[in-house]
């Protein structure tokens, strides 16, 4: 079981990647997030109108990855399509 999980957090974390690097491709401020969390984040907040985001808050690191975010710059109307 211990080796499946591995290769489960493994596959996940290179999926997160494959997906960070494209929407840095499609927009090109996101390349200062850290993380793909991070970088939804950041597209939620900077959709017009979108004025909440409910997130999962199960641990302290969830909890700095979502401060992160907000403090980072929010994307251009264009962007956030």
């Amino acid at each position: 079981l211990q080796l499946t999980g591995s290769w489960m957090e493994n596959t996940a974390g290179e999926r997160s990647e494959q997906l960070l690097r494209r929407l840095v491709q499609s927009a090109p401020s996101l390349s200062s997030s850290g993380t793909l969390s991070q970088a939804a984040l950041r597209i939620y907040l900077s959709i017009p109108g979108l004025n909440y985001v409910l997130l999962g808050m199960r641990s302290p690191a969830y909890v700095e990855d979502a401060i992160l975010a907000a403090s980072q710059t929010l994307l251009s109307p264009e962007e956030a399509e």
